[in-house]
């Protein structure tokens, strides 16, 4: 039997009317924080055991209609789900006529072609006007027979008459020209020597040179020219 003192009596508190007061200066044991401790960690791995679950552990009827995303599937059940392709569609009608592009530049130019075929002849054309009347009157004239000298030059000329206009002409010796005759000049002339380029012709110049003087009796060199007039 115990027997407290009057001294430690009177000092202790009595707390027998106040159970929260109990409670508040109760101070638990080492012991029961270790036990506390040791059952929240087995509760915990309770838990952690629940939500791992083992490979292939959830079926069909396990899993909510709707509830499964595409991310949810692996590659091989995705292949399996997707199905052969269908037949092509109808042909859409033709979109609007998109804007004119831009010219493109000039390219090189090509190799000639071959020749073609000649065409077919084109009709006739229409008369032309009737030209100006040509000359209707042509005569010769004649110059004057000269004699030549040996080792002399010898020129004569025949000439047309006013209004008229050279066309041809030539000379005429008398006698047979011999090996040492020559005829330097036979040529139309419009009164100049030599003849100038444009100029109307209305004469005809003839120049010999005779070297020995043996063109036999009477030599005689004469000039013609062909004279026309309208």
């Amino acid at each position: 039997m115990l027997v407290y003192s009057s001294r430690y009596a009177a000092a202790a508190p009595s707390h027998r009317g106040n159970p929260v007061q109990r409670f508040a200066s109760y101070r638990p044991s080492p012991a029961i924080v270790i036990a506390l401790i040791a059952l929240f960690v087995a509760l915990g791995g309770t838990s952690y055991a629940i939500a791992e679950l083992p490979k292939n552990s959830v079926g069909s009827a396990q899993v909510i209609n709707g509830s499964l995303q595409k991310i949810d599937l692996s590659n091989r059940a995705i292949r399996a789900l997707k199905g052969n392709r269908g037949p092509a569609g109808a042909q859409g009608p033709a979109g609007a006529q998109g804007a004119a592009g831009p010219a493109g530049a000039t390219g090189a130019q090509g190799s000639a072609g071959a020749q073609g075929s000649a065409g077919a002849t084109g009709p006739q054309g229409p008369s032309g006007p009737p030209g100006a009347n040509g000359a209707t009157n042509v005569v010769m004239r004649l110059s004057n027979a000269v004699a030549p000298f040996p080792n002399h030059f010898l020129s004569v000329h025949a000439k047309c008459q006013p209004g008229e206009h050279a066309t041809g002409g030539g000379y005429v010796f008398s006698n047979t020209f011999q090996s040492d005759d020559v005829v330097n000049l036979n040529y139309p002339s419009a009164g100049a020597v030599p003849s100038t380029e444009g100029l109307v012709p209305t004469e005809w110049g003839v120049q010999i040179f005779d070297v020995n003087g043996d063109d036999g009796t009477n030599p005689s060199l004469t000039a013609y020219v062909i004279c026309a007039s309208p």
